[in-house]
């Protein structure tokens, strides 16, 4: 490790400082903050702002004395330090390497150099808050260190209904909003460290939570979709934009304006008669952005609904910057192509890609990566300027807000041209990224080929899917439950003084509940065809017991890993799932227990034939990756 001795007077900016400060909190051991009288050995570190560079440059004196950093902004600041204590010193090219176009004078110097530059203008990282894990100040305090120490520019925050909103008491009641004091806090760091923090709202559909309250129902055209052309939905939205612009230092807001398929299919066509979604869009289009002209904000928008009902761009805004989404496909030409689709629509075409942690309690890091490299390529072949890493939670917000860094980390090596070594990974972690990865393997068969992956999420349906009918019987396979519990005894045998153990330690015991919950259930269903009531009792009276305990210690842990994260709110959901599970269990003892003692002649639920899940299973069974944990625990009614 290289040993970085610094001063004050070696910054030459109050904000560079903050940061340098902000970066010795956190790895203390890392740079040494040298005071008056005081002197430590090693390298001399000396930070420059500089107006001509893009990026960072990093000159090292020939006897490896003094670093110099150039940089443009505080991000490019912190990547170049990360860099330089994950390389070597000897790694840095001689000034006999360098390009004749270096931007400093160096004839007659001897030194070492290196450059760095991001190729997006606009690189963020997006953070769900809206699926009942609302994250702590602290978390996304955490988050933006993190994704500015790998060079993102901004950080954004998903809101549904998770700002408090003056005027609209029950936006966001018992929900955990953000107050306007929590804001300012989170901009204010975001703003020491020269980031954005941006605000991702919804203007059209997603309105889930407040479809709830017969206030604003009265309000919906379909589902969660807003009433266009409705006076108190441009109210609401009058409100938002209010709130937004007075509480954010940004001007840019992200509409959303997604997913909106019943777009004028219910009170919209009672009221103003039948329309085509595309007149209907560029209704609610022309009302927001004219609020947004109203309180001083630039919008950008999700461009689905607009690249499936827009006939051209005439109706489209010039300047209005519209996100194709889109991180299902790991084949870079699947995103070229799509990109041209979106050039035909507007010239301000935006790419938004995605580390899959929405589908359960594990994320899928691999895939994410070979999907993101892909895409970034694409959109740095194609001249996309903005790219954005989005972190959805889907059906709860299960997995760890931190439990994606490793993807974080693999795009901004693909849109950085620096080459950061894996070492600078372990620097902000303090674990390799290869030992990080580990949490994938608590999902079953994630990979159908040597290059060939799929998200996969078999460790919430296996969870979930009742002991008895076995809705996801037909997805298992031999193996899993072996392949499950491998992973998880590799995860609890890592050593647990790094900052994150906490949610993979809540991801081993995931996978020892989940292991022994499917070999008890296959043990289960051949005793009950062989009639084994030995095997039986021995279910019931040990391994129940056994999984509820073990069900027991992932609720412990994974309780843990909520409140170090996250508000309060929406662990309840949580709550009920894992309790559940936990009674179901208990009954199924019961049930076992009347079948042996004769009270009852079956056990009906075990007499039935399986069927396949669903088509998927036999078009591509490696391609199952199913987060409704309404549908997925039972075939009844529940919602």
């Amino acid at each position: 490790m290289n040993r970085i001795c610094i001063t004050s007077t070696d910054i030459d900016e109050p904000e560079a400082e903050y940061a340098v400060q902000e970066f010795n909190r956190r790895y203390s051991e890392l740079l040494y903050k040298v005071g008056p009288g005081n002197s430590v050995q090693g390298t001399k570190l000396r930070i420059e702002k500089s107006s001509v560079i893009k990026g960072y440059s990093i000159e090292i004196s020939d006897n490896n004395d003094t670093i110099t950093i150039c940089y443009d902004k505080i991000p490019s600041l912190l990547r170049a330090i990360i860099k330089i204590d994950a390389m070597d010193l000897d790694e840095f090219v001689t000034n006999s390497d360098l390009d004749k176009k270096a931007e400093k004078n160096i004839s007659g110097k001897s030194f070492k150099y290196l450059r760095g530059e991001c190729q997006f203008t606009d690189f963020g990282v997006m953070i769900d808050v809206s699926r009942n894990a609302v994250p702590k100040v602290s978390t996304i305090k955490d988050m933006i260190f993190l994704c500015g120490t790998m060079g993102y520019s901004y950080v954004g925050l998903y809101m549904e209904d998770t700002i408090e909103i003056q005027d609209e008491p029950y936006v966001g009641y018992m929900r955990g909003a953000y107050s306007k004091a929590e804001i300012q806090d989170m901009d204010e760091y975001a703003s020491k460290l020269d980031m954005e923090l941006r605000p991702f709202v919804q203007t059209l559909a997603h309105y889930n939570q407040l479809a709830i309250y017969e206030e604003y129902q009265r309000h919906m055209d379909a589902e969660d979709i807003l009433l266009v052309g409705d006076k108190r939905t441009e109210e609401l939205l009058d409100h938002l934009l209010a709130t937004i612009s007075s509480e954010f230092r940004t001007r840019n807001i992200h509409l959303g304006m997604d997913e909106a398929f019943l777009l004028g299919a219910g009170k919209y066509q009672e009221r103003f008669g039948l329309e085509t979604r595309d007149k209907i869009m560029k209704k609610q289009l022309d009302t927001v952005i004219k609020l947004c002209e109203k309180h001083g904000l630039r919008p950008e928008v999700w461009g689905d609904m607009f690249r499936h009902y827009a006939e051209d761009r005439s109706w489209i805004p010039a300047d209005l910057d519209i996100f194709y989404w889109d991180y299902y496909s790991t084949d870079e030409k699947h995103y070229d192509a799509e990109i041209e689709k979106y050039k035909k629509l507007t010239d301000n075409v935006c790419m938004a890609g995605g580390a899959w942690k929405w589908t359960g309690m594990i994320p899928c890091n691999e895939f994410s990566i070979k999907a993101g490299e892909a895409s970034i390529r694409a959109c740095r072949k194609n001249g996309i300027r903005s790219f954005t890493v989005t972190c959805w939670g889907d059906n709860g917000a299960e997995a760890s807000h931190f439990s994606v860094l490793p993807v974080i980390y693999r795009d901004s090596q693909y849109a950085w041209d620096d080459e950061l070594p894996d070492r600078a990974f372990n620097v902000l972690t303090g674990i390799s990224i290869g030992d990080f990865m580990k949490i994938d393997r608590i999902n079953p068969r994630h990979r159908l080929a040597e290059n060939e992956i799929r998200p996969q999420n078999g460790s919430k349906y296996f969870l979930y899917d009742d002991p008895l009918m076995g809705f996801f019987t037909s997805l298992e396979k031999d193996e899993d439950s072996d392949v499950i519990l491998a992973g998880a005894q590799d995860i609890a045998l890592m050593d647990k003084k790094y900052h994150f153990s906490y949610f993979m330690e809540a991801g081993a015991e995931l996978g020892y509940a989940v292991s022994h919950k499917l070999k008890l259930e296959r043990k289960l269903k051949e005793a009950y065809a062989a009639r084994d009531f030995d095997s039986m009792r021995e279910i019931s009276k040990e391994g129940i017991p056994e999984l509820v305990k073990q069900v027991d210690d992932y609720y412990d842990r994974f309780k843990k890993q909520w409140y170090m994260e996250n508000k309060p709110y929406g662990f309840e959901v949580q709550t009920i799932r894992i309790g559940g599970l936990k009674q179901r269990l208990l009954d199924v003892s019961d049930i076992i227990d009347r079948y042996i003692n004769g009270e009852t002649a079956e056990i009906e639920e075990l007499e039935v034939k399986h069927l396949p899940f669903n088509y998927f299973e036999e078009k591509d069974p490696d391609m199952i990756c199913y987060n409704q944990w309404s549908n997925m625990v039972s075939t009844s009614v529940t919602g």
